[in-house]
């Protein structure tokens, strides 16, 4: 989950908020600084049928792009002329195949809580960002941080930057993965946050979430054609935008005896 105090004042985590700041700091400094944040489409169960994933769905929503304080409105009211995937942006990853007379697609679901900065360390553990696991009194967690001893010569946005083997090692095979390239072609993914791969991943997203959304909009499956394959044939990798207007005609109302 992705739940923080910006979807509403029963949610005391503050996140969502810090990452902003960060954003907003940078910015007014003039250096470049990039958040990927990649979440689940929805949470474990279907969201058509069940009012309890909707919900969930709601505060998410709400953190990041709706209900009028979210991140995505923060950033675009003050900053209405700068391109907001340039600083940071959602996505989620997806897969697609036939089964006899008929395509598929479905969201991979993220379980993970995994969080690599600046290609040195690494958090791996099992808290969710929403106050169950961020206040400190709900839900036991447990977490790992990564701090390799190991240095390399790599690059950040083009300038000369140490590595940690680990860390940067992780984070190419995961982008690598993300956009369906080979490990032959690992050298275009060293630097994150060069404009050449970053930009990338935010034209890949982009184009694979508007090849599912075209075929498979609020569906899961379609029947078999020729040109469905032929626009399923150019998604590269699973990386997908994360769609900020799913469900946004649907009542995400509350539901007793769900905690955020």
């Amino acid at each position: 989950f992705f739940i923080s105090s910006l979807s509403g004042s029963i949610v005391e985590n503050q996140i969502a908020q810090a990452l902003l700041d960060k954003v907003f700091k940078a910015i007014a400094e003039g250096r470049v600084f990039r958040v990927i944040v990649i979440v689940p489409v929805h949470p474990e169960g279907g969201y058509k049928d069940t009012a309890t994933v909707r919900y969930i769905m709601g505060w998410q929503y709400k953190t990041i792009c709706r209900g009028g304080k979210s991140m995505v409105e923060e950033f675009n009211r003050r900053y209405p002329n700068l391109d907001i995937t340039q600083y940071f942006h959602f996505y989620v990853v997806k897969k697609w195949d036939r089964l006899g007379d008929r395509l598929v697609h479905e969201q991979i679901y993220v379980h993970a809580k995994l969080m690599i900065v600046d290609d040195r360390s690494v958090i791996v553990g099992s808290a969710n960002i929403n106050d169950r696991s961020m206040i400190g009194v709900r839900d036991s967690e447990i977490a790992v941080v990564v701090k390799d001893r190991q240095m390399l010569d790599g690059a950040m946005n083009g300038q000369p930057w140490q590595v940690a083997k680990f860390a940067h090692e992780l984070r190419c095979n995961l982008y690598l993965e993300h956009l369906g390239m080979q490990q032959s072609e690992v050298n275009a993914v060293r630097d994150p946050s060069h404009p050449s791969i970053y930009n990338r991943w935010v034209e890949t997203a982009r184009s694979n979430a508007n090849i599912f959304n075209e075929l498979f909009y609020k569906q899961r499956t379609i029947p078999y054609s020729d040109d469905a394959m032929r626009k399923l044939s150019q998604v590269r990798g699973h990386i997908c935008e994360y769609d900020q207007d799913l469900l946004s005609d649907t009542d995400m109302g509350k539901t007793t005896g769900v905690d955020v």
